[in-house]
């Protein structure tokens, strides 16, 4: 059975709200919430009765890693001190962790605002998915995972297609950095059809341009005004386009 999470304030709360005031992660992810230390504890029936136990963590990913060892064991005193919740398995890394690491390392790059935004989106997504499944730790993905994560996309052909570009990125430093043995990308994912194909950067072809441009030619001079100067517009038909 799933545990339940929840934060329980001291008196003594960084933060400043009251003893035994509880709070959730989803609570916690409100713009200006303001953090503090607060032990996490885990509730709900594991074996033959209903606990409440501390996760002796103050971090949600943590304390998820502390519950997930409960719940595979099924007993309540699985439990693992903090220390040996982070070592139990040498060279995995939290997939909150890895994210974290990836996008600080495009932020020193100093790349475009904008390409670090969708970078921030991409990280977003993939931990938000990791958690509906109840994934903690980056070797839980597999390649059938990513194949549902990438499935489930909502974007257009070309947005897709850039976004399957970030998501081998994604792996191919994780299993750089020897965190992964190698990517659950599969090399058979392949980008939409279309996805490649590069955008106009005008509305008109060179040709479509030429065609206007002899149509106006037909036309008698008609001459206009903004209110500044006076133009003709056959003569301004005729420059080549900027």
């Amino acid at each position: 059975m799933a545990l339940n999470l929840y934060r329980s304030h001291r008196r003594d709360c960084k933060a400043g709200r009251v003893e035994d005031f509880r709070t959730s992660d989803l609570e916690e992810r409100k713009k200006g919430w303001k953090r503090c230390d607060c032990r996490i504890f885990a509730s709900g029936t594991l074996g033959r009765g209903y606990r409440r136990k501390s996760t002796e963590q103050w971090e949600w990913d943590k304390a998820r890693a502390v519950a997930a060892v409960r719940e595979q064991a099924g007993t309540w005193e699985a439990e693992l001190p903090p220390p040996m919740v982070e070592q139990a398995a040498p060279g995995r890394i939290m997939i909150s962790d890895a994210t974290k690491v990836f996008l600080s390392l495009r932020e020193s790059a100093e790349i475009a605002p904008a390409t670090l935004r969708k970078y921030r989106t991409f990280s977003k997504q993939l931990t938000a998915f990791a958690h509906s499944r109840g994934y903690v730790m980056l070797d839980q993905l597999t390649a059938a995972d990513i194949d549902t994560f990438y499935a489930g996309w909502k974007l257009g052909v070309r947005a897709k297609g850039k976004r399957l570009g970030t998501l081998r990125a994604f792996f191919r430093f994780c299993t750089n950095r020897k965190w992964l043995h190698e990517s659950p990308v599969g090399s058979d994912i392949k980008p939409p059809i279309g996805a490649n194909r590069v955008a106009n950067k005008a509305p008109f072809t060179a040709q479509e341009l030429q065609r206007i441009i002899h149509a106006c030619d037909k036309f008698a001079p008609v001459v206009w005004s903004n209110g500044r100067c006076v133009h003709h517009l056959s003569r301004l038909a005729r420059q080549p386009p900027a």
